[in-house]
C-alpha cells in the first residue's frame, strides 16, 4: 500500500514515490511557489515583499532579532 504525503507548497496529497527530494509534488509546483527564507512560510512566486522573503514584515522582524535578540522590540529599538 502506498504511503502518502502533502506537498510542501500546494498541499496536494501525492504518493511518497513522487514527491521530489524537497517535498514538492512536480516541478511546476517547485516554480509556481517559493519558500521564505527566514520564517520558512510557502507563497505564490512573485507575490512576497521579494524573490526569498514573503513579507515586509517577516523581513523586518528578522532582521530585529538577528541584530539584537529575542527582547522585546519596544527595548531593542530604544537602545
Amino acid at each position: 500500500m502506498p504511503h502518502f504525503d502533502r506537498c510542501r507548497t500546494c498541499g496536494r496529497w501525492t504518493p511518497r514515490a513522487r514527491l521530489t527530494s524537497e517535498g514538492r509534488c512536480c516541478p511546476e509546483c517547485a516554480q509556481a511557489f517559493a519558500v521564505c527564507v527566514n520564517c520558512g512560510r510557502v507563497f505564490p512566486r512573485g507575490e512576497g515583499f521579494d524573490e526569498e522573503h514573503c513579507s515586509r514584515e517577516c523581513t523586518t522582524r528578522y532582521v530585529i532579532v538577528r541584530n539584537y535578540g529575542p527582547r522585546p522590540v519596544t527595548l531593542a529599538t530604544e537602545e
